[in-house]
């Protein structure tokens, strides 16, 4: 489950890029949670 978490963060990151980083950042704790669930 770990793994897969940290995968799952590591594409989506790839995926999104650094706007949806940011766009986490700004929109906060909950959103940054969901977005690296």
């Amino acid at each position: 489950m770990h793994l897969l978490s940290l995968f799952i963060t590591f594409y989506s990151a790839r995926y999104v890029g650094t706007w949806g980083n940011v766009l986490c950042f700004v929109l906060g704790w909950n959103s940054w949670v969901l977005c690296h669930a």
